[in-house]
């Protein structure tokens, strides 16, 4: 990933508890974007093997008809020929990179997935009222709280008179 496209994942991730709506109505669309992103990484690994598969055939083929001046051709020659070629080389280097890009982007779709488990948490702890005061506490814990304080507090007062 490159620093840009860091970022935005680095956003994507992130909850607004004080937006759940927003977050919820978005977070199909982000899970989306993300996971087409990692799918097309996927496609490109798959096509860069493809061609690495093909290229390896044409060196190996063309190294077996015109072998190296003094080299002696057996198969542990052909093999190393294929592998020190330039060509292959780089094309491993970008399938390794594609790789890479990919690995990246398949644990940030279980980083989202994460997120689709926490925003549910969430989505349950605002139904049952965790956010409905700063303390946690819903209006009629405190005032069933009160009630019973005044209660306790009118009792010991008849039991002194």
């Amino acid at each position: 990933m490159d620093d840009e496209q860091d970022q935005d994942f680095k956003t994507a991730i992130k909850i607004d508890r004080f937006k759940l709506d927003t977050e919820c109505e978005e977070f199909a669309s982000v899970f989306h974007h993300w996971s087409e992103e990692a799918a097309n990484a996927r496609g490109l690994v798959d096509r860069l093997k493809e061609q690495l598969e093909l290229l390896e055939a044409q060196k190996e083929l063309h190294y077996r008809a015109k072998p190296p001046e003094g080299v002696k051709v057996t198969e542990a020659v052909i093999s190393a020929l294929v592998i020190a070629d330039n060509e292959v080389q780089a094309l491993q280097k970008q399938l390794a990179d594609a790789r890479d890009q990919y690995y990246t982007l398949s644990a940030g779709e279980k980083a989202l997935d994460h997120k689709g488990k926490q925003l549910d948490n969430l989505r349950h702890l605002w139904i049952a009222g965790y956010y409905a005061t700063p303390g946690g506490r819903k209006p009629v814990d405190d005032a069933a709280d009160a009630a019973r304080k005044g209660l306790h507090r009118r009792t010991s007062q008849e039991d002194h008179e």
